[in-house]
């Protein structure tokens, strides 16, 4: 079983973590540095003379491109350093990301076809990714307060647990009042109010925008990948194990 798990898992991942590095680097990368651009401005400053400092953070945070913010902490320098250090968080995340995928094949004991993998994928990416930015949607440099940060994750990972949850009560389940329970489990988070700390920064609205959808349709794009190299090496395993 250990094998049936692994070996999918790790080949789908580091396939899926190569794409989602590189579509990064095409699309979501050159809006991160645009709005670092921004980060020593004050929300509304217009020409020379008219920006502010922006007050010092003294923690880290990640933007939707893995990279991390902070002047107390290291951070990886501009170039080469932090390119690799991008490429090796996104395999890192996606191999575990696969190995879950992989072990969730597994314990459903039926044979998952690649089309079905997309669809489990989905529902990876909506659980991980979509439910959370509901709430949360993804944010540049400079727009995250430090404060409220333990808060947030916590709201997050409550939403991503219960999401998952839901799912495969809506999905799997076999009696009515277990696909109605995953329905009010899937809801439950979003009914949760979030104090968020208002963060005053000059990114235009536009970015933001386009940057929340962008990271959203790149990490959809890695979850389908994701799902449908899992099923994949799945089944070539089960072929080579029978």
């Amino acid at each position: 079983m250990i094998r049936s798990i692994f070996y999918p898992g790790l080949l789908a991942g580091i396939l899926a973590g190569l794409f989602i590095f590189g579509a990064q680097q095409v699309k979501i990368v050159p809006m991160v540095f645009e709005a670092e651009s921004y980060e020593g401005q004050a929300a509304g400053g217009h020409g020379h003379g008219a920006t502010q400092a922006a007050a010092p953070r003294s923690h880290s945070h990640e933007d939707g491109a893995g990279h991390s913010h902070g002047d107390d902490e290291w951070s990886p320098a501009d170039g080469l350093e932090r390119t690799a250090l991008s490429l090796f968080s996104n395999l890192i995340t996606a191999i575990g990301f696969g190995l879950v995928l992989s072990a969730a094949f597994v314990l459903s004991r039926r044979r998952v076809s690649w089309r079905e993998g997309i669809i489990w994928g989905l529902a990876g990416f909506a659980a991980v990714h979509l439910a959370p930015a509901f709430g949360l949607p993804p944010e540049l440099p400079g727009m995250a307060a430090e404060e409220d940060i333990v808060a947030r994750q916590t709201w997050a990972m409550a939403t991503t647990v219960l999401t998952a949850g839901g799912l495969a009560l809506v999905f799997l389940g076999k009696q009515v009042l277990w696909r109605i329970a995953g329905a009010l489990l899937i809801a439950a988070p979003h009914f949760v109010q979030i104090e968020r700390v208002h963060v005053e920064h000059a990114v235009p609205a536009e970015l933001v925008s386009q940057f929340i959808v962008a990271t959203l349709v790149v990490t959809a794009l890695f979850w389908m990948l994701l799902g449908a190299l899992t099923s994949y090496f799945s089944g070539r395993v089960g072929q080579a194990q029978a």
